[in-house]
């Protein structure tokens, strides 16, 4: 009797449940299709939006001279003197121009965006021909000019001083609030004109990548809130549309009673009323729609909702391209009915043939019922615990206590289990210890690169080419700070220096390759800002560990950094006993030669171009141009820069003559020396603190040759013995703190090159490939 009871309830459970699977998916069905045809909607409404668009953009790139009928039109106010506007209909649009002066300059600046945005009229017509939801379109330029069909009497609605670029029509596409230059919906909202409750699909107008105009199309949300009000439901339920700030749009009169709103709110109704603004009309603002608004959150989908007193059914869809939803609500019972009619049918007839069958299997499930209870209590519980612990074991807890029981077969197989997650134990140790010790050699960054989870599936000879900034970071006058330390001091300083930049190196999205010495490479395979802003971050880590009482040499320290851009190649090298993973390129030589530059024109940071325009298309400002190095074995030159950080006691000055020194390198790279020299002059001169043991002539331009330097200047001498020797040779004297020590090697090549003319190898190329025997 029981088997056949338990054979009824499982058959009529399944046959129900499928029953009510089948109505949840119809419902759902029913939801997504209705707001895709919605979306449909709007999707036709942004594809126009962008039509508007092109034909803006085209219009504000080119003049346009207008017809009689529009000039007579256009004019200012005689409402409002300040306001140009159009004065009557003449069949086009309706312009609005706030803050109208009457000056000429004004004049002219009105009239050019009239008549280039008139060229649109055409387009903002035919669009509102095209879809009876649109109402209006529009556009906004920057200038505030505003032109807007159908015509409307703007100037009587709007006032003097309504500027309309500093609302949410215009500001929703600026380049603030949508980077990404897509279409933008608003919020419903009441049309200031009489449109009533509208939505406006907008687009940027952009000119050579910079905002010029606004572009709307308007659509009354009448015809959306009419569909869904009547969306034709089965089993007596009902639709409601919710904007993307979960405000109810449409309710019909069968939803009022669940909801508990009740009023005349019909669509002009709720023009009238502003309806709403009203929290009761707000699911997210609502105590008893929580569990819908948590709901909304999910992507679309089927819940049970118990909704003020009655199971309800829920289903929902987003309609994308506004962030609406649609849902649709229907009583569980009226879903259920056919499930529940077929339900009992089943009983009963399930019901009826156990009783016919329950006399014939009563016995057997009598011994049936003795059989399997001996035989648990005999087997089952045993098994229960083993499979217990085997769990434990797969979920990774190999601490196990084995149990004891009556069967000795299965206490063997309980303390065996023990012993082996004992084992387990000691190799997941190892395991990991192990691997901890390989991250330590081999970066987990290098693995993800070559596409390996782990060091286990790396093999011999595995390479990538890719994209990659190199950092090269050296430790200034290391050999001198080591003479002074012991060995397990230097080795204590090197580490303690390593373990403050690479924290900032992990943080900005690389990672050390290797540790040469006292120096380190860094690899980004990130946009180079992040190598750039690294390299920054560590001098002014440093300039404070210089002043940190921990290591009395940490106040020696002092790097330089060189960073460069381009192809690589990532991979594997070694042989069958040993491996390595590193970088092969010229370009991880290049940045090692601009790490040995920084040492010439003691720079704390020396970039390419390459590393540093990425920054500089942001408007990063903290770098500047010193001049060009020719890489060996290419052709064209590599444009060098010098970033700049707080650390650099020269900040202020360098930063604030960039322009002036990339001027004077321009007049050098193309044989203008003497105008390079007096700009370098006027740079030296900038701050007045001159080192009086830097060897200069006197004060007096005249030893300059070339020099036309109104203002006295201080002239480096060049040494006697650079005249003694190679006459292009520059030999450069120590640079005063308070000077600029790229000012000073461009002085001295002009000064040389004004006195004995130029090498005849010289290319134009900056002093970078000449032979600086004394460093500063």
């Amino acid at each position: 009797m029981a088997l056949m009871i338990t054979f009824v309830v499982v058959f009529t459970k399944g046959t129900v449940a499928d029953l009510k699977q089948v109505a949840r998916e119809s419902l759902g069905v029913l939801a997504t299709k209705s707001a895709a045809e919605i979306n449909e909607r709007f999707a036709s409404i942004a594809t126009l939006s962008l039509v508007l668009r092109d034909n803006v953009e085209y219009s504000l790139e080119h003049d346009r001279n207008p017809t009689s009928a529009e000039l007579a039109s256009y004019g200012p106010s005689p409402l409002h003197p300040s306001v140009y506007c159009t004065t009557y209909n003449y069949g086009g649009a309706a312009i609005y121009i706030p803050g109208y002066s009457g000056s000429v300059t004004d004049n002219a600046t009105i009239e050019k965006y009239v008549w280039r945005t008139a060229y649109a009229d055409q387009i903002l017509q035919q669009l509102c021909q095209n879809d009876p939801m649109i109402v209006q379109t529009w556009i906004i330029t920057h200038t505030d000019v505003t032109r807007l069909y159908p015509f409307i009497p703007l100037h009587e609605i709007m006032g003097p001083d309504v500027y309309v670029t500093t609302s949410i029509v215009y500001t929703i596409v600026d380049n603030k609030n949508n980077p990404s230059r897509t279409v933008q919906w608003t919020p419903p909202y009441v049309d200031y004109v009489g449109s009533g409750w509208t939505v406006s699909c907008i687009s940027p107008a952009d000119v050579s990548s910079v905002m010029e105009a606004s572009c709307g199309i308007d659509i009354t949300t009448g015809i959306i809130v009419d569909k869904v009000l009547n969306l034709e439901i089965l089993w007596g339920g009902y639709a409601v549309l919710l904007d993307g700030q979960g405000v109810v749009l449409a309710l019909p009169e069968k939803g009022r009673n669940q909801w508990r709103l009740h009023g005349n709110n019909s669509y002009s109704q709720i023009i009238l009323t502003d309806t709403f603004q009203n929290d009761d009309w707000n699911v997210n603002k609502r105590n008893d729609t929580q569990a819908i608004a948590q709901a909304l959150t999910l992507p679309d989908g089927v819940k049970v909702v118990d909704f003020n007193g009655v199971t309800t059914v829920m289903a929902w869809s987003e309609i994308t391209e506004t962030s609406w939803h649609l849902l649709i609500f229907v009583s569980q019972d009226d879903l259920y009915a056919e499930a529940y009619s077929r339900r009992r049918f089943l009983i009963w007839l399930s019901c009826l043939f156990a009783v016919l069958m329950s006399t014939v299997l009563a016995a057997l499930m009598v011994w049936v019922y003795r059989q399997n209870r001996k035989m648990s209590q005999e087997v089952s519980g045993p098994l229960l615990d083993i499979d217990e612990m085997i769990s434990t074991i797969n979920h990774g807890q190999y601490v196990l206590d084995p149990p004891s029981f009556h069967v000795r077969e299965f206490t063997r197989t309980a303390l065996f289990l023990s012993s082996m997650a004992s084992q387990l134990n000691k190799m997941v140790s190892n395991l990991e210890a192990l691997n901890n010790s390989y991250s330590r050699f081999l970066p987990q960054k290098c693995l993800d690169q070559l596409g390996k989870p782990s060091v286990l599936q790396v093999n011999k000879g595995d390479a990538i080419e890719m994209n990659m900034t190199i950092m090269f970071a050296d430790i200034r006058n290391f050999t001198n700070i080591a003479e002074k330390l012991s060995p397990e001091l230097t080795f204590k300083l090197v580490n303690k220096y390593a373990n403050e930049v690479n924290p900032i190196i992990v943080n900005h999205k690389g990672f050390v390759d290797k540790y040469l010495g006292d120096a380190v490479m860094a690899l980004f395979p990130v946009p180079s800002s992040h190598a750039v802003l690294c390299a920054i971050e560590m001098q002014e880590q440093l300039a404070i560990l210089r002043h940190s009482s921990e290591m009395p040499a940490l106040s020696m320290l002092n790097i330089g950094i060189g960073v460069h851009t381009g192809k690589v190649i990532l991979g594997t090298i070694g042989d069958d006993h040993r491996m390595d993973v590193t970088v092969i390129s010229d370009a991880v030589n290049t940045a090692s030669r601009l790490e040995n530059l920084t040492k010439l024109f003691q720079a704390h940071i020396l970039t390419s171009y390459d590393s540093i325009k990425e920054l500089d298309d942001t408007g990063f400002t903290h770098h500047r141009y010193i001049g060009q190095m020719r890489v060996k074995g290419k052709d064209i030159p590599m444009l060098i820069h010098e970033v700049l950080d707080n650390a650099d006691p020269l900040f202020e000055i360098k930063h604030a003559t960039r322009d002036e020194l990339k001027s004077a390198i321009s007049d050098y790279e193309v044989g203008e020396f003497s105008s390079c020299l007096n700009k370098l002059n006027s740079l030296l001169c900038i701050n007045k603190n001159i080192n009086p043991n830097t060897n200069y002539n006197s004060y007096n331009d005249e030893h300059i040759p070339g020099s036309t330097a109104s203002t006295p200047c201080p002239t480096p001498k060049t040494s006697k013995s650079s005249q003694l020797s190679d006459p292009f040779v520059i030999h450069t004297q120590p640079a005063s703190p308070t000077q600029d020590p790229v000012c000073l090697v461009y002085h001295r090549t002009c000064a040389k090159y004004l006195e004995q003319g130029p090498p005849k190898s010289w290319d134009h190329v900056s002093p970078l490939t000449l032979d600086f025997t004394d460093k500063f």
